[in-house]
């Protein structure tokens, strides 16, 4: 079994969600306000502040675009500015280069039938520190028959787990690229 990330799922239009347009901001930008607390949260924990500040200015940012308040308009110039400066950070080559090595091996494996395979791509929302519960749903992706669920879904790594074990013991994916998602509770971490 080999695993990649959330970037070579395909989406609603067919295309892998690293080729939408602007990926990884657009992306970013859609994710709800818990799971940019919990990425602040664990790059934090993580030790890699730099991370966190840059989680902690995008959120604000973004809010302050989104949801302008009674003072918004004075901090609106500097909103932009710093989504601008997102933007250009989380679309660079260098930010999508882990992300499309992903995609290039999971390339590789998808003509090989000589040896069993299985591709996992974790749901775009992965997060550590959870509570186990050992239900997870599959999706098993394609172009053809996208798991649109998993792009925006998420899991814990307890579940995520679960499911890699259930597969190594009973192989049910094998030659297909697929993802799980399971339910997530912000009150655990």
């Amino acid at each position: 079994m080999r695993a990649g990330g959330a970037g070579s799922l395909h989406t609603m239009n067919r295309r892998q969600l690293v080729d939408e347009t602007g990926f990884a901001y657009s992306w970013w930008y859609t994710w709800p306000d818990e799971h940019l607390n919990y990425m602040r949260v664990r790059a934090r924990t993580h030790g890699n502040f730099f991370f966190s500040l840059f989680i902690t200015g995008f959120r604000w940012a973004r809010n302050n675009v989104e949801h302008p308040g009674w003072f918004s308009w004075l901090f609106r110039p500097l909103s932009w500015t710093y989504l601008f400066f997102a933007k250009r950070k989380l679309t660079s080559p260098q930010t999508r280069s882990l992300i499309t090595s992903s995609r290039t091996a999971l390339t590789m494996w998808e003509g090989v039938r000589e040896k069993k395979w299985s591709f996992l791509s974790p749901p775009g929302q992965l997060r550590d520190q959870g509570v186990r519960t050992g239900r997870y749903k599959v999706f098993i992706d394609s172009e053809e028959d996208p798991a649109v669920e998993a792009v925006d879904g998420a899991i814990y790594n307890e579940d995520l787990a679960v499911a890699v074990a259930d597969e190594i013991e009973g192989p049910r994916m094998t030659f297909l690229h697929w993802s799980v998602v399971g339910r997530v509770g912000l009150a655990a971490w």
